[in-house]
């Protein structure tokens, strides 16, 4: 009587197979985590636009006039005081202020999708802006590249979104 012993065990070539395409779905699964991370991040910033230029429609019904300056982002903090009378101040999702801020710049107005100008002095009107980490996210988002010319030269690059009154 002859005795056969039977494998019941993988090959090592089975389980690199398996391991391997594990690998590979769990690749895809975090490029997409971090796409969609991404573009909550981008939603958040044009929900904070729209939210800082209600406050400012706020201080305008209050004063009658806009904020006076400009007021960004540094280090998360919104620099005016005006506003938070009317809203929590909202901070940037990365909180890089170096790379990623809100942009307010009052007397001016939108000229297009992608532009803006100054305007007379007295004129009640104002311009937001962000940079956003995807373009395209939304049918808002100014294709522009590089940044627009008012902001550079204030030293704020890469403004791919902005919103006017």
């Amino acid at each position: 009587m002859v005795l056969s012993k039977k494998n019941t065990a993988f090959t090592l070539v089975e389980l690199l197979v398996v391991i391997s395409i594990i690998a590979l779905l769990s690749s895809i699964g975090v490029a997409s985590l971090n796409t969609a991370r991404s573009k909550a991040r981008d939603a958040k910033r044009t929900a904070d636009l729209k939210n800082i230029s209600t406050a400012l429609d706020l201080y305008y019904d209050k004063y009658d006039a806009y904020l006076a300056g400009g007021l960004t982002t540094t280090a998360g903090t919104l620099q005016t005081s005006g506003l938070t009378e009317f809203m929590t101040v909202p901070i940037d999702p990365l909180n890089q202020a170096t790379k990623y801020g809100y942009y307010y710049a009052p007397g001016y107005s939108m000229t297009g999708p992608n532009s803006f100008n100054s305007n007379t002095l007295g004129t009640q009107s104002y311009v937001l802006a962000t940079k956003l980490e995807k373009a395209g996210v939304s049918a808002l988002i100014n294709q522009q590249t590089g940044g627009f010319g008012g902001w550079d030269n204030v030293g704020v690059t890469g403004i791919n979104y902005m919103i006017g009154k």
